[in-house]
């Protein structure tokens, strides 16, 4: 068992090692999409990818930033192709954000690269060890509600 000092030793370091970790998957994400688009352009097209379809405050709620930030984020991302903006058939005033093929086929090879990048970010780790960081991660997120 280990003392409260001891504990407390652990989380400080826990805290510079998640830092550590989330700066490095940033610089990470950010060279894989670099000279395509931004990385919350990468983002909100990737759970669009994922969604389907969302309204602009759906889109808010999952990024928790404000309606407004995601219409700037959506005039970009429409204005490059990547997405669209759909009127729902049965009511004329809900509008869908929605991936364009051009963007289904960018969020295919950005993830392809970012496979590859996670590949080399945990080629030191064993198998069993990536096993465990699994493992854990999954442990915390689920702590959350994640």
């Amino acid at each position: 068992m280990i003392s409260q000092g001891d504990r407390t030793t652990l989380l400080d370091q826990l805290d510079v090692l998640f830092s550590k970790t989330v700066n490095m998957f940033t610089r990470s994400l950010a060279e894989v999409v670099k000279g395509k688009i931004s990385i919350p352009q990468f983002i909100v097209l990737r759970i669009l990818y994922d969604s389907g379809r969302l309204s602009v405050s759906q889109m808010a709620a999952k990024l928790q930033i404000t309606p407004s930030a995601v219409t700037y984020l959506g005039d970009s991302l429409v204005r490059a192709g990547l997405i669209e903006r759909v009127r729902d058939e049965n009511d004329r005033r809900m509008v869908w954000l929605k991936t364009t093929a051009k963007g289904l086929e960018l969020v295919g090879e950005l993830e392809k690269r970012r496979r590859e990048e996670m590949e080399r970010v945990t080629s030191k780790l064993s198998p069993k060890e990536l096993e465990d960081l699994v493992h854990i991660l999954g442990k915390l997120v689920a702590t959350e509600g994640g």
